[in-house]
């Protein structure tokens, strides 16, 4: 006799749970919606030099540097500067967009009443997921884009149409999108072979063929220059930017066609997008721990390179929250609690452990010791545990969430020092900026962002991230005459001007060229306790810029003197976005 499905109610507008869990999101938006992270400028300053200068680059007259991660946030920085509105206010409006997309595709999952606020919950109560969705960067979307490839995959067997189409997208989103796209492809023809998962396979492929050798041609090099500059050494790029990588690629390439073709030989049945989630396959229930493995690789390539700007958990949020995102996005129904734990649970219970493991390691021994931690981790093993000895699906629940809280935890001050970071970042750097560009001078500048982003001359960047010449070690004072450098803003632990940060090349040469042009040194705005932009100024130019920077010292060093609960306390109805 055939048991009856239960009715499980959708979460109604109605429900108390649910309208405290939008209400915690509404409080975390207001209080989050206000930052900004200083590199999403650079990224935007490429769509800003398109309209107005008509370039795909940092400056005009210099070589091609890939300075951003994202393509798609750099193009759609040029929809603002067309229209005439603020750029950063644009973006506020993509990450609500990117909220209601999110809302939006839970919807249509079919979940049932607690299904559905677990899985809305993991985003709208989590601090960290509000701090990347208004960012600026891509974080959010490339998540929400991997966790609904890998939903499709999980829930329907395929990925039709528009999951090869998110494939494409997760390619642009970022650099590492090429491994999630590529292992979503490859997995959906491994769950039902077939002539259409071919095509699919070799349509994605094609594209990411495509993009990365026309991306390479262009900017005459494999790996992302933004990947080179944010990784803390530069060794092992060094290591893996050789003629090898052509090759190698040409080899996968190949090899991966002969795969498909092999694989394509057999079922040319109707696709898995036809099934119901009654037809599930073997296959299909292990797609949480596909997604879990390459995420984990994913993390493990993050370590290695030792990315920098990784701000509110950045890198391990975006790789972690997908796996569990996945393992919440299929219905539980009655005639699966039948079914044994090897073939349903086990592989989303395996899928949560591993991502859990990896995140753990990721922390690190001083983070993954903190009590959220902990009770995050706490919660992995009791839903684990739970799903075990007994036939309630609802303990895989608690064990994905236990890993949004794993992922999700941040230090309360950490956090006020976030809502208050793009006050700081705009009495700080952009202030200084403003004054340069109103005094028409050229800048060389060691941490960019705001103050270039302010800028519409060409920006001599010392950090090395959209200058290949400091990564290569090949820059020079000439490159600082030959800009006509006016004004050199550097990082500093002090204000005196043996304080800067000189830890790379770059800042290095512009402090000695500035000393050796005789430029007059300038003490800056502090833009934190122990972090000051000092400024050392042309002699002609002095006149002009000396009153705004003492101006911003002075308005600066009052703000940075108060605490940052304080700050946020003053500030809490100053959004720079709206000015």
């Amino acid at each position: 006799m055939k048991m009856p499905r239960p009715r499980l109610r959708r979460l109604s507008a109605g429900s108390p749970a649910g309208w405290l869990v939008a209400l915690v999101g509404l409080v975390l938006a207001f209080v989050f919606v206000r930052f900004t992270d200083d590199t999403a400028f650079i990224t935007w300053r490429y769509g800003e030099q398109l309209v107005e200068r008509g370039c795909w680059c940092w400056n005009p007259n210099g070589p091609r540097t890939e300075g951003y991660t994202s393509p798609v946030h750099a193009l759609l920085a040029a929809v603002p500067a067309l229209v005439g509105i603020s750029t950063e206010l644009f973006f506020k409006l993509v990450g609500v967009l990117t909220l209601a997309g999110y809302l939006l595709w839970t919807r249509q999952l079919g979940l049932g009443r607690r299904q559905l606020l677990v899985l809305r919950g993991a985003a709208l109560l989590s601090p960290v997921f509000f701090i990347q969705l208004f960012s600026g960067i891509e974080s959010v979307p490339f998540a929400v884009v991997i966790a609904v490839v890998f939903a499709r995959l999980y829930v329907r067997g395929g990925l039709g149409p528009l999951g090869h189409l998110l494939c494409c997208l997760l390619v642009l989103l970022r650099p590492e999108g090429l491994v999630f796209a590529l292992a979503a492809v490859a997995w959906a023809l491994a769950v039902r072979r077939g002539r259409a998962r071919a095509v699919g396979v070799l349509t994605v492929g094609g594209f990411a063929a495509a993009y990365w050798t026309a991306r390479g041609a262009f900017y005459g090099s494999l790996w992302p220059d933004s990947l080179r500059a944010a990784t803390s050494g530069g060794s092992i790029a060094d290591q893996v930017e050789t003629p090898l990588v052509a090759a190698l690629t040409g080899v996968v390439l190949v090899a991966l066609l002969v795969l498909v073709l092999v694989l394509s030989r057999g079922s040319t049945s109707a696709t898995a997008d036809d099934q119901t989630p009654d037809a599930r396959t073997s296959r299909q229930d292990m797609t949480p721990l596909v997604l879990a493995l390459t995420s984990a690789g994913v993390l493990l390539g993050y370590g290695v390179f030792d990315l920098t700007t990784d701000f509110a958990n950045r890198y391990l949020w975006q790789a972690a929250f997908p796996v569990a995102a996945v393992v919440l996005s299929r219905p539980v129904r009655t005639d699966l609690l039948q079914r044994s734990l090897r073939g349903g649970d086990g592989w989303a219970l395996g899928a949560v452990a591993v991502t859990a493991v990896a995140s753990m390691q990721s922390l690190g021994s001083a983070a993954a010791s903190q009590t959220v931690v902990l009770a995050g981790m706490v919660m992995v093993i009791v839903g684990a545990g739970t799903r075990l000895v007994s036939k309630d699906h609802g303990a895989t629940g608690i064990a994905a969430l236990g890993l949004v809280v794993i992922v999700s935890w941040m230090p309360v001050d950490h956090l006020i020092s976030v809502a208050t970071y793009r006050h700081r970042l705009a009495a700080a750097h952009e202030a200084i900026g403003v004054a340069i560009h109103e005094a028409g001078a050229t800048v060389a500048v060691a941490d960019a962002g705001a103050l270039s982003f302010a800028q519409d001359t060409d920006v001599v960047e010392l950090q090395g991230r959209t200058n290949l010449r400091v990564v290569q070690g090949t820059f020079g004072a000439s490159d600082l005459e030959a800009a006509g450098v006016g004004v050199v803003v550097l990082a500093s632990s002090t204000i005196e001007r043996t304080g800067e940060f000189t830890a790379t090349l770059g800042q290095r040469v512009a402090q000695r060229w500035a000393e050796d042009s005789a430029f007059v040194f300038f003490s800056g705005p502090a833009f934190d306790r122990g972090y000051y932009v000092n400024v050392w100024v042309r002699p002609d130019l002095v006149d002009r810029l000396q009153p705004a920077i003492q101006a911003a010292e002075r308005d600066a060093g009052a703000s940075v003197s108060s605490s940052q609960a304080s700050i946020l306390g003053t500030h809490l109805w100053d959004f720079s976005f709206l000015r």
